[in-house]
């Protein structure tokens, strides 16, 4: 199941280990582990729920067969991959869970949709402490038969909101948040037959989060484009396979437009359909998955930089496919992965153990436990770039890396190349290539005033495999954008990397982070010393030391001329 808004951007700043081998690098996990949960969970959903750094596990448990309350399940993680003993929350006859900070406390708190059968569902809201613990259980009444669940700022006013599809009145719920924990009235959009699964993202480019609702019945997936003010047009339906339950929401093929993927309950397959970037969709490519595949997740499973499929499958104890990607929107033949236990939901993604890999977590349905699966990919010997990034300044545009002492050792040279699409093509900006140092600029001066460049090195092996890292993307110069330019999560490093122009060299300003209370947790003063685009570091800590929650932010500059905010959204890692 999709439990939380997907999304899709640009780093800028990178610190990962890129394979040696040009072709598809293998995908690997060690033996599973199984955690006691709740009776037969429905869903999962990971984020650190206790302030220690560490990612924990939520559980909806949807016993319809016994007696009342049902619970979700909270696990705390211990940042090797292992799990302490469930604590037990009442949520009657939980479905979908999704993890964020509700209330504007900066303290992670549930959202959980409960319902079976044609009456009115139920959403569940416990406010988090901060501790792993929540309070009591705040009910409302919502759509009938609700059964998945994604949280985003649907209206623009910084404050999460609520898309939950609804079984038997072929509708999606939208519920405007307060940013107190409370929501507004349940507002339904139609969509196809017995809506499964839904995900959020900007499906046209108009910045203005959009909905992908999986049509069980009707074997379709439904688009709805949002209005930016939480209400969304007529659903445009694209065929999928049969039984469509769930989707995810990526770039697939490389071309920065979002694509979307689709779980087909009974044809056992996976369907792709690649996005115009307008809001529509081609046909589908179907790829084999194991039997009965419910939950869907994209995430980059194989340490190559493409984005690769996980699956949950009900019917079989290989419990997991994962498909690898080739970066392209095709995808390799399924590698299916024993979970110990078949009635697989829904599968989660997230950094466990703290080795910068992608691990895996299935809840099993048939048995009171969740299965985790910790990702062992990369194990040839790895050239390691760091910090790659690249900087305007009136005089051009300055690429700059790290490279480790292992990599020097067996690299031959670099070379840098360019484009002006992410896609390509590419063109060498080095005649010669540069020798390995521990940290490498290259100054590209044959840019173009307000134009966006593409950057990627060409790393040349001594043993003569050829490996890519990148690439990173940079306005040029000259007419500089004054103010925050870009603002996002770093994808390797604990950290959030804000990037802003000037044009004056002098320049100094404050720059904060407010929560979406207006509250300030993170404030400092910036200098320029040069015109260009500067980059600064967040560590997502608050007053407290203590690592924010999980939410909606706004990151505000201001100085001599100068005011500037972005939106911020940090998200379960």
């Amino acid at each position: 199941m999709h439990l939380s808004p997907q999304r899709s951007m640009i780093f800028l700043a990178l610190s990962v280990c890129f394979p040696r081998a040009a072709s598809a690098a293998p995908v690997s996990f060690g033996p599973y582990t199984q955690f006691a949960t709740g009776d037969t969970p429905y869903s999962v959903a990971i984020a650190d729920l206790n302030g220690d750094g560490k990612p924990d596990l939520a559980v909806g448990n949807n016993n319809v067969l016994q007696a009342e309350p049902n619970t979700v399940s909270v696990l705390l993680g211990n940042g090797a991959g292992g799990f302490g003993p469930k604590a037990d929350f009442v949520a009657r006859r939980a479905r979908a869970v999704a993890i964020a900070d509700l209330n504007a406390d900066l303290k992670p708190d549930l959202a959980v949709t409960s319902g079976d059968g044609g009456d009115p569902g139920l959403l569940s809201v416990l406010l988090g402490n901060g501790d792993g613990t929540f309070g009591p259980t705040t009910e409302s009444v919502i759509g009938r038969g609700p059964d998945d669940l994604a949280i985003a700022d649907l209206n623009g006013d910084l404050k999460p909101d609520l898309a939950v599809p609804n079984l038997y009145s072929n509708t999606v719920s939208v519920l405007l948040g307060n940013g107190a924990g409370g929501f507004g009235a349940n507002t339904e959009f139609a969509t196809g037959e017995f809506p499964h699964g839904v995900a959020i993202g900007d499906l046209n480019g108009d910045l203005k989060p959009d909905l992908a609702v999986a049509n069980h019945l009707a074997s379709t997936v439904s688009v709805l484009l949002g209005n930016g003010d939480g209400t969304f047009g007529l659903k445009a339906d694209f065929v999928t396979g049969g039984g469509p339950h769930d989707v995810a929401i990526g770039d697939l093929n490389a071309d920065l437009k979002p694509d979307l993927a689709v779980t087909n309950h009974f044809p056992s397959t996976v369907s792709v359909l690649l996005g115009n970037g307008a809001g529509g969709f081609g046909a589908k490519a179907d790829f084999e998955t194991g039997a009965g595949p419910v939950g869907v997740q994209i995430a980059d499973l194989n340490c190559d930089l493409k984005p690769d499929l996980a699956v949950a499958n009900f019917y079989v104890a290989t419990g997991v496919s994962v498909l690898v990607g080739n970066g392209d929107g095709t995808f390799l033949p399924k590698a299916d992965f024993a979970t110990g236990i078949d009635g697989g939901l829904s599968v989660a993604i997230a950094d466990l153990n703290a080795d910068l890999k992608p691990d895996l977590v299935k809840a099993n349905y048939r048995e009171a436990s969740v299965s985790v699966l910790l990702n062992t990919c990369g194990q040839t010997v790895p050239v390691e770039v760091s910090d790659l990034r690249a900087l305007a300044s009136p005089d051009g545009i300055a690429v700059d890396w790290r490279l480790a002492e292992e990599a020097r050792s067996h690299l031959a040279g670099v070379h840098v190349e360019r484009a002006l699409d992410t896609a390509g093509p590419y063109e060498r900006r080095t005649v010669e290539p540069l020798a390995p140092e521990a940290a490498m600029r290259f100054e590209d001066r044959a840019v173009e005033p307000g134009r966006m460049y593409w950057y990627r090195l060409v790393l040349l092996e001594s043993d003569g495999v050829v490996s890519i890292a990148g690439p990173v993307s940079v306005t040029s110069g000259r007419h500089l954008r004054a103010g925050l330019v870009r603002v996002a999560q770093s994808r390797t490093t604990r950290d959030v990397r804000i990037v802003f122009g000037t044009s004056d060299a002098n320049f100094k300003g404050d720059l904060a982070v407010f929560d979406s209370a207006g509250r300030r947790v993170w404030s400092t003063s910036v200098t320029a010393g040069a015109a260009g685009e500067h980059e600064i570091a967040w560590d997502e800590r608050g007053p407290s030391g203590r690592r924010v929650a999980r939410g909606v932010y706004s990151v505000r500059m201001q100085g001599l001329g100068i005011t500037s905010t972005r939106k911020l959204v940090l998200l379960a890692r």
